[in-house]
């Protein structure tokens, strides 16, 4: 018998509409089938920032039943910290010289695929903003809880400008409007006095794209307007918008399924945001949020509890005593508002397609409210396919998401191996510097440890209590442990396969992670983003703009990491590789591309400032050579010039060709009278082809102009010797 699923938590398979107690209670639900998670998540951050069960400022125990003795030394050792901070330095060296290219799945989109590589580059590089930042938080969540969770959306703001309207200057201070500039000036003046066509005026304003003016702002700055002949209106200019990637801890921000393995395939997802209120408003404006909504939780549900800030279901942590730093995250979270973005995978009964809808709320809603929506926002997410999130799990070694093993487990029981050793290493040096005394008669003094003053017999002097020394450091076993501990996550020094293993952790980390979240944000760019962007990266010297392209299919994504690409040997190499290829075949290899490959392969900020950008470059080449031309019309020979030497040859043949046109015209021209100008031409031409010759053969015969040895019909040129 099938069960019910509005009495078993279940999500409905159909949209239909919005019920905020089925609603929270699926959320719940969800919540607490991971509260297993959370306690990992809670463990390995105790792990990594040592906290523990009365741990003290001074790094020392104060129960009175500790042991070996109360004041006994209760150090730090940060194996999984160091460990993780290593990690992460690894993935964002790997990411920072990464190697980013779309391929295309269909023919048609070659030509295209180019364009999309140089925009997810940039994205990469400055596009997004704190894409780095996010990132390397990525790594670290990824390393410490077992999963990298990124959320990939598209940011619209509201922008207030003000516009200036004088009498006098009128058509120009509002250039934007084309009805405007079509107006005489003295109709329009007539417009801006009338008060009676004020609808009118406002209705013109709002007809630019960007542009929304406030009528009754309009009116109050039409009398300024009427009274000093000049004015400024508020106007709300439309942001573009931009993208908003955001790196999300999984057991506070994103909640899934428990049973999830592939983020895609999850019938829904949960993603948690705290916003401010000013973040409502500008939802509301821009995405049309349901106004009564946003004002209510303003009212009523703004500010969080520490507990509330941390995680959904509180924050179950060591607390750490002898500290008193104040509340931070209660003062950081007064002005948040906890707002749900549930994304689902509905079918339309209509029609039986399957889409994607968002449904924005908040749980802090306790049931309906009169008078008051439930729910902020519920929509169909037209054209998306896939969720805005990106989660990767460290390893794949079980079916569910959640349940990789994480490098502070891995890493707990060396940590704490070594932690003891160095308490133990630091108690006997106590001992040894301050050892303990018998008290004199009447002291009642009973400590034990390094200085303390024990009680003693009567009429017992008092000394140096000898303590045995049974306990000798031993490094070696320290250095086991260590070397154990690095052995297990790959970053053991001397260990063969360490390289290897780091090299897959960055490996995974890119193409796992770094890659989709890139696929993800430029999706959402085609979705939301605006129809064309203009941008430069680093080492370009010129400008791209990028035109979003509606008939373009998804595309590929690869990011390979290569840590030898920037090390100068292998990049010696490589250019020894580009000058045999360009030998082998000096008309398929540029030698413009190749400038630019090994400049910015060795700097790309040195690339950016020694090249020039194409017409520029052209530019300079025309005008060199028309200065020579010039100069031999006045009858000075001119040296040729031993760059672009094609170039050149084509400039004077084209001048050239032009002279002789005008001949042909009967228009009398210098270059056909004087035989003395045409005699200097040809030897410039002379001149340019020789060095066009020289470079062939220093390509074919090598620099010194010999033929390639042969034996027979045999060429032995470059085979080296055996002996």
């Amino acid at each position: 018998m099938a069960q019910d699923q509005n009495k078993n938590g279940q999500q409905d398979i159909y949209i239909d509409d919005f019920d905020f107690t089925k609603f929270k209670d699926i959320y719940d639900k969800d919540v607490s089938d991971l509260e297993f998670h959370f306690e990992i998540c809670n463990e390995n951050r105790d792990i990594r920032r040592n906290n523990w069960s009365n741990k003290s400022d001074d790094l020392k125990k104060h129960d009175d039943d500790a042991f070996p003795y109360k004041y006994a030394s209760d150090t730090e050792v940060f194996t999984a910290d160091r460990a993780i901070q290593n990690g992460v330095a690894l993935c964002m060296n790997g990411m920072n010289r990464s190697q980013i290219r779309a391929y295309p799945r269909e023919a048609s989109d070659a030509e295209r695929a180019a364009e999309v590589s140089v925009m997810l580059k940039w994205m990469r590089d400055s596009g997004i903003p704190n894409f780095q930042r996010e990132m390397e938080l990525a790594s670290s969540y990824w390393l410490e809880k077992g999963v990298a969770i990124t959320y990939c959306g598209w940011q619209k703001k509201n922008r207030s400008v003000t516009k200036t309207f004088d009498f006098e200057e009128m058509i120009k201070s509002i250039p934007e409007l084309e009805e405007i500039e079509a107006m005489q000036t003295q109709a329009f003046v007539e417009l801006l006095s009338d008060e009676d066509r004020v609808e009118e005026l406002v209705s013109m304003f709002n007809e630019v794209e960007g542009w929304i003016v406030n009528e009754k702002r309009v009116k109050k700055a039409l009398k300024q307007l009427r009274k000093d002949g000049a004015a400024d209106i508020p106007l709300v200019i439309e942001d573009e918008g931009t993208f908003d990637v955001r790196t999300l801890p999984s057991d506070a921000d994103v909640i899934l399924p428990a049973y999830v393995m592939n983020v895609q395939e999850s019938p829904r997802v949960h993603i948690r945001m705290l916003l401010t209120g000013q973040d409502l408003i500008n939802y509301r404006e821009t995405q049309g949020w349901d106004a009564d909504w946003v004002d209510y939780m303003i009212e009523n549900h703004t500010g969080m509890s520490e507990s509330d800030f941390n995680s959904p279901q509180g924050t179950v942590s060591y607390e750490i005593t002898g500290r008193n730093r104040g509340n931070r995250t209660s003062s950081d979270a007064r002005d948040f508002i906890e707002v749900l973005f549930t994304y689902e995978r509905l079918i339309d009964k209509e029609d039986g397609a399957e889409g994607i809808y968002l449904t924005v709320w908040s749980p802090k809603m306790a049931g309906e409210m009169p008078g008051v929506a439930t729910h902020a926002y519920r929509k169909l997410q037209s054209g998306r396919t896939k969720y805005p999130i990106v989660a990767t799990p460290l390893t794949y070694e079980s079916k569910t998401l959640y349940e990789s093993t994480t490098w502070p487990e891995l890493l707990k029981a060396p940590q704490k191996t070594s932690k003891t050793i160095l308490d133990n290493y630091i108690d006997e040096a106590q001992w040894g510097a301050s050892p303990m005394m018998w008290a004199g008669p009447g002291v009642d003094l009973s400590q034990v440890g390094p200085g303390g003053r024990m009680n003693g017999p009567s009429n017992r002097k008092p000394e140096f209590i000898n303590k045995p020394q049974d306990f000798q450091p031993n490094i070696s076993l320290e250095q086991i442990v260590n070397d154990q501990a690095m052995q297990q996550i790959g970053q053991h020094a001397e260990d063969p396969l360490s390289e290897a293993r780091q090299r897959h952790v960055v490996d995974s980390f890119l193409r796992r992670h770094v890659q989709r979240v890139l696929a993800m944000a430029y999706e959402t760019y085609k979705l939301e983003g605006p129809d064309e962007i203009y941008f430069r990266i680093t080492g370009n010297t010129e400008g791209t703009t990028f035109i979003k392209n509606d008939e373009e299919t998804e595309m590929d994504l690869s990011i390979s990491f290569n840590s030898t690409y920037d090390d100068p040997e292998q990049l010696e190499r490589l250019s020894n590789v580009i000058q045999q290829a360009k030998q082998l075949s000096p008309n398929k290899v540029g030698s413009d591309e190749t400038a630019a490959w090994l400049l910015n392969a060795a700097d790309p900020m040195l690339g950016e400032l020694i090249l020039r950008p194409e017409a520029e470059g052209s530019a300079r080449i025309e005008d060199e050579t028309a200065d020579d031309i010039q100069r031999m019309s006045a009858g000075f020979a001119a040296g040729a010039r031993t760059d672009a030497v094609d170039a050149r040859i084509n400039v004077v043949q084209n001048y050239i060709a032009q002279q002789q046109q005008f001949e042909q015209q009967g228009i009398p021209t210098l270059f056909g009278q004087s035989q003395q100008f045409q005699l200097l031409m040809e030897q410039y031409v002379k001149q340019l082809q020789q060095v066009k010759n020289q470079e062939i053969n220093r390509d074919e015969y090598g620099p010194l102009g010999a033929r390639a040895a042969s034996v027979g019909n045999l060429n032995v040129q470059g085979i080296q010797d055996a002996s």
